[in-house]
C-alpha cells in the first residue's frame, strides 16, 4: 500500500508511469550487468534483475505496465523463464532480443535454446539482436534461427562470444530473406559473405577476429577485391572496426580505383603494420576521419605506416622523392582514446607520428587546437629520440600506455606545453615516483622544474591505501598512499604550480576526508566513487599533526 508520501507517485498519469518503468528496467538490467562483469566466472550472481515487481504494488501501477507492449519488448534470453510471458506482453511491439552473460548451467542450454528459438520466431518484429558475451553455441543457433528468413524491421546484429572458437563464415541464408533497415552488424568470430546485399545499407561495422582458428590467413571465402566491392557499397558507412581481420592476401592487392567512404568518420585497424598501410592505400575518406591503429609487430620499425598529408577531401600518402618510395612513419592521424569516452570531461585526443624518421615538429591542420600525444609500449623509443632531437612544442595532452623510467620521463617533463597528462591503471605509480624524487637526483637544482603548465591529471584504477604508512610509498599495479600524493598538490601550490583540475576514477581506499582535503586543494574535482567514513579517523588527524600540514 502506498503511504500518504507516495500519494504523488500515485497520481502520476499511466503514459508517465510507463516511462518511469522503462528507465527502471533499464537501470536494474545495467546494474545486473555492472556487477557481473566485476564479477569471477565462478562467483557471478544468481541474483535475477527483477525489475517486474513494479507489477506488484498497486492495481494502477500493474494496469499501467501491463498496458504498456514496450515495456515488455527488451528480452533477456538468459532468464527462460520471463521469455514466454514477456513476448505476450510486448504483444505487436518491436523486439530487442539480448544475451549479455554466457550461460555457465549445461542444465539450462536446452531452456535457453528453447527460448531463443521462440523469440526469434518473432523476426517479423525483430529491431535489434544482440549476444554481446555469450557462448558459441548460443550464437550458432541464433544464425540457424535466422537463415532463410526476412526481418524487415531488423537495425541491429551484434554476435560476439567470451570465449570464441575457430571463426566461420555467415552461411548464405543468413537473412536472405532480406533485412532493408540493417544499419549496425558487430561479428566477434564470424565473417560475413561480402557479395551479401545485407551490407549495402550499413552504417557501421565491426569485426573482430579474437581466434582465427582455422583460418590463420585471413580471409579464405572471399577475395580482397570482393571486400573493397562490398566496401564500396556501403555508401553510408560511418563507423568501421576490422580488428585483426586481413591476411597476407590483402598485402600486395591493389584495387583498379580507391574506393571512396564520404561519410565516414572513424575506422579502427589492428595488426600487421604493412598490411594495414595496404589497406589504407585502397581507401580514400574526409581528412576529418578518426583514424586508430594498433599495430603489433614492434621489433619492425621500418614496416611503420605510411605517411599521409590531409588534402582537400582525400589523404595522400607522403613519398620520399629520393628512393620513390612510401617512407616508413605516418603522422597526422587524430586518434581518440575509446577507454576514456564514457566519463565525463575527458577526451584524449592523439596525433600519432612515427618519430624515429621525422626530423620536424608534428603539425595540425588547426594550428588553434591543441595536439595531444598517447603513447603506446611499441612506439616508446621512436618518441623519446623525437624530443631529444627536437622540442614538440605542439603538444598539450599526454597519455601513457607504457612504463617509463626516471630518466625517460625527464624527457617528457620538459616540454613546455604540457598541460593534461592522463595516466590508465598502472601507471601512476611511475608518475609520482618522478614528480617526488630529490632535484639532486635528477640533476637539477631548481625542484619541480618539469612540467611547469601541468594543471590537469586524470588517473584511472589507483589504490590510494593509507593503512601502512610505514612502508613505502608505491604499491603495486598503480596504487600509492592517499597522503603522498596530496604532499605532491601541496608543494605544487607552494611553488605557484598548482593543479587546478582532477579527475579520478575507480579508486580503492578513499575515503570521505580524503576526498575533503582535495577538494581543498584542488579546484575543479571529479571522482567517481561513493564517499564513505575511514574505519580509523584518529589515525588519519594524527597524520597531518605529525607532519605540520595546513591547507591555508
Amino acid at each position: 500500500m502506498l503511504t500518504i508520501f507516495q500519494a504523488r507517485i500515485y497520481s502520476l498519469p499511466p503514459e508517465l508511469l510507463q516511462r518511469v518503468f522503462i528507465q527502471h528496467r533499464d537501470t536494474v538490467y545495467a546494474e545486473y550487468d555492472r556487477k557481473q562483469r566485476r564479477s569471477s566466472s565462478k562467483k557471478q550472481s544468481k541474483v535475477k534483475p527483477n525489475w517486474m515487481t513494479v507489477t506488484h504494488v498497486c492495481h494502477t501501477w500493474r494496469n499501467a505496465a501491463l498496458n504498456s507492449a514496450s515495456l515488455w519488448s527488451h528480452i533477456r534470453v538468459e532468464f527462460p523463464s520471463w521469455t514466454k510471458v514477456m513476448l505476450e506482453r510486448s504483444k505487436d511491439s518491436l523486439l530487442t532480443v539480448t544475451i549479455s552473460h554466457g550461460v555457465k548451467s549445461t542444465r539450462k542450454h536446452k531452456d535457453v535454446k528453447d527460448m531463443v528459438s521462440l523469440a526469434l520466431s518473432q523476426h517479423h518484429r525483430l529491431k535489434n539482436l544482440v549476444i554481446s558475451n555469450g557462448d558459441d553455441w548460443v550464437i550458432e543457433h541464433c544464425i540457424e534461427c535466422l537463415s532463410g528468413v526476412a526481418a524487415p524491421m531488423l537495425e541491429s546484429v551484434v554476435l560476439t562470444a567470451d570465449y570464441p572458437q575457430p571463426c566461420g563464415d555467415l552461411p548464405v541464408e543468413f537473412l536472405d530473406g532480406g533485412a532493408p533497415k540493417l544499419g549496425h552488424l558487430a561479428l566477434g568470430n564470424e565473417l560475413p559473405l561480402w557479395t551479401s546485399p545485407l551490407l549495402s545499407g550499413l552504417t557501421s561495422i565491426s569485426m573482430r577476429m579474437i581466434s582465427t582458428g582455422r583460418r590463420p590467413g585471413g580471409f579464405r571465402s572471399s577475395s580482397p577485391a570482393d571486400f573493397y566491392e562490398a566496401l564500396a557499397r556501403m555508401s553510408n558507412l560511418r563507423s568501421a572496426d576490422f580488428g585483426s581481420l586481413f591476411g597476407s592476401e590483402f598485402l600486395k592487392y591493389k584495387h583498379p580505383q580507391r574506393v571512396h567512404l564520404p561519410h565516414l568518420e572513424d575506422i579502427h585497424l589492428q595488426g600487421c603494420p604493412e598490411t594495414c598501410s595496404a589497406l589504407l592505400q585502397n581507401l580514400l575518406f574526409p581528412p576529418s576521419t578518426s583514424l586508430d591503429i594498433l599495430v603489433f609487430d614492434q621489433d619492425a620499425p621500418h614496416y611503420a605506416l605510411p605517411a599521409y598529408t590531409a588534402f582537400g577531401s582525400s589523404l595522400i600518402p607522403c613519398r620520399n622523392p629520393a628512393s620513390g618510395r612510401t617512407p616508413p612513419r605516418f603522422q597526422a592521424f587524430k586518434i581518440v582514446d575509446k577507454s576514456m569516452e564514457h566519463k565525463p570531461d575527458v577526451t584524449i585526443e592523439a596525433w600519432y607520428e612515427d618519430v624515429d624518421f621525422c626530423e620536424r615538429p608534428l603539425a595540425t591542420q588547426d594550428d588553434t587546437k591543441p595536439a595531444s600525444l598517447r603513447i603506446q609500449m611499441s612506439a616508446i623509443k621512436g618518441v623519446l629520440s623525437m624530443f631529444k632531437k627536437v622540442p614538440w612544442q605542439g603538444v598539450h595532452s599526454l597519455s601513457l600506455d607504457a612504463n617509463l623510467r626516471k630518466c625517460e620521463w625527464m624527457v617528457l617533463a620538459k616540454l613546455p606545453t604540457i598541460t593534461t597528462i592522463h595516466l590508465p591503471p598502472g601507471r601512476s605509480s611511475d608518475f609520482l615516483e618522478f614528480i617526488l624524487s630529490d632535484p639532486a637526483m635528477q640533476g637539477d637544482d631548481e625542484p619541480l622544474k618539469y612540467f611547469q603548465n601541468l594543471q590537469s591529471i586524470n588517473l584511472t584504477t589507483v589504490d590510494f591505501d593509507f593503512k601502512d604508512s610505514h612502508r613505502m610509498a608505491l604499491l603495486p599495479s598503480g596504487g600509492f598512499e592517499y597522503h603522498k600524493f596530496l604532499q605532491v598538490l601541496l608543494l605544487r601550490r607552494e611553488l605557484e604550480l598548482p593543479i587546478k583540475r582532477l579527475r579520478i576514477f575507480q579508486a580503492y581506499n578513499l575515503f570521505k576526508d580524503d576526498v575533503h582535503a582535495l577538494k581543498e586543494v584542488v579546484d575543479d574535482f571529479y571522482w567517481d566513487g561513493m564517499e564513505r567514513e575511514r574505519d580509523n579517523s584518529n589515525y588519519y588527524m594524527d597524520y597531518w599533526r605529525r607532519n605540520d600540514v595546513e591547507f591555508a
